[in-house]
């Protein structure tokens, strides 16, 4: 699942097949969101729509402050009322991340050996 919109959790949560949820510190949070205006300062981002530009505003600051105190818990909260539960990984540190998704292509890596390897013996029948 991608997204923050704990509005239409209820639509999506039925839907995924797990969830991943980034839990960095705000320090690092604020850093990356600091880096990413200085370095798109005046342009779009390139995961951004055309003329939607980076900003930074004291809302959007006080949003991430309190993330962890006020947004979190509701999120866990409805992960445990749903069936997600088993089904969700909170990553609190990048290396958290860069181990996951270095599983997951080791897995896709396998798997996709294994699918070529069918298709080699269905080609020989």
């Amino acid at each position: 699942m991608d997204g923050n919109y704990s509005s239409t959790l209820d639509i999506r949560l039925p839907r995924a097949e797990a969830m991943i949820i980034l839990d960095f510190s705000r320090w690092l949070s604020y850093w990356r969101i600091l880096n990413r205006r200085v370095r798109y300062h005046g342009k779009t981002r390139p995961d951004l729509a055309e003329g939607c530009r980076e900003k930074i505003d004291f809302e959007f600051v006080k949003w991430i402050w309190n993330y962890p105190h006020k947004r979190m818990p509701r999120l866990k909260e409805t992960i445990r009322e749903s069936n997600m539960k088993e089904k969700t990984a909170i990553l609190k540190r990048p290396a958290e991340v860069a181990a996951l998704l270095k599983e997951l292509d080791s897995a896709l890596n396998k798997r996709g050996d294994q699918r070529s390897g069918e298709r080699k013996a269905d080609e020989a029948d």
